[in-house]
């Protein structure tokens, strides 16, 4: 597993409710106490695997007290490693672990050209209620000539505490 959430162990940055004309509302940044980041690969011959670091430190959601995603602002960080991918895709789907799965889900979903950052709303979590774990995938791309190599990161966003 290789991923970079950020220094210290458990930075809870902001939570909070407060009272007021619309309810109970809780701001949360995510940490490496309230994520978890599993790494997956797979990879196609002839094409090298990409190879990137995925930090979602930056990501901030604002749930209501029940723990539905209101809105979600911020961006993930990619830090390049020593292979570059081209596109990605982010699939609410987990357990995607093989060249198989990868392939099926990346075909499926609306591929972006790939930056440094991946922005919180293409994780698609407003309307989430994440008293259940929920979990989304970001698949990075690295293609040439119709054969595609994959790293994936599958991210698990918890309940605030």
């Amino acid at each position: 597993m290789r991923s970079n959430l950020g220094p210290g162990a458990a930075l809870l940055l902001v939570a909070f409710a407060a009272a007021g004309c619309c309810g109970d509302v809780v701001i949360y940044n995510y940490d490496a106490a309230d994520t978890e980041v599993h790494e997956f690969s797979g990879t196609a011959e002839s094409v090298d695997t990409p190879d990137y670091v995925l930090d979602v430190t930056g990501i901030l959601l604002v749930t209501d007290a029940d723990g539905i995603v209101q809105s979600a602002s911020g961006s993930a960080t990619l830090t390049e490693g020593s292979v570059l991918g081209q596109r990605y895709v982010v699939v609410d789907a987990a357990g995607l672990d093989t060249q198989a799965t990868l392939d099926e889900a990346y075909l499926g979903g609306d591929d972006s050209p790939l930056g440094s950052e991946i922005a919180a709303s293409e994780f698609m979590l407003e309307g989430d209620d994440l008293g259940t774990p929920t979990k989304r995938t970001v698949i990075i791309a690295n293609g040439s000539n119709g054969v595609r190599a994959y790293q994936a990161f599958e991210v698990t966003f918890h309940a605030p505490p």
